[in-house]
């Protein structure tokens, strides 16, 4: 029994070899794949929920406008702050046309983080979307890591 199951085990090993052979002669005809060492999206779009972060937003939105050109649009989706949240990133804006600010407050019984992101992604028109939150302090590479 454990002879038949050897030779069961080997001839199924040998048709999926034989396919796989059958498969890399058809896609072969001479093009060649490139390796690249850096991966860099073609765009980018960083949403940053926030809500009463006039004492964290500044180091983030300073990393965020450092991260290269991927980053194509950044939007902060503000749900209702009554510090200085939306002063500060208003003074950014000026600084950067990539920086969007979004004013909206949740309904009854929504998340506020939940609706603000889904605010902020159907606003987007990139390929990739990043989320961060305000207390995160981005760094060179983050976006293209």
């Amino acid at each position: 029994m454990k002879r038949f199951l050897i030779h069961v085990i080997t001839c199924r090993q040998l048709a999926l070899g034989f396919r796989l052979l059958v498969k890399l002669i058809r896609t072969a005809g001479d093009k060649r794949v490139h390796s690249t060492t850096s991966h860099v999206p073609p765009s980018v779009g960083v949403l940053i929920p926030v809500l009463d972060e006039a004492r964290r937003i500044v180091p983030c939105l300073e990393g965020i406008i450092t991260s290269g050109p991927a980053v194509t649009e950044i939007v902060v989706i503000a749900g209702g702050s009554t510090d200085d949240t939306i002063a500060i990133v208003r003074r950014f804006q000026a600084r950067d046309q990539r920086i969007r600010l979004v004013e909206t407050i949740p309904p009854d019984g929504v998340n506020g983080k939940a609706h603000g992101l889904e605010t902020g992604r159907r606003l987007l028109n990139t390929e990739w979307v990043l989320t961060i939150d305000a207390d995160v302090r981005p760094e060179r590479g983050l976006v293209a890591a």
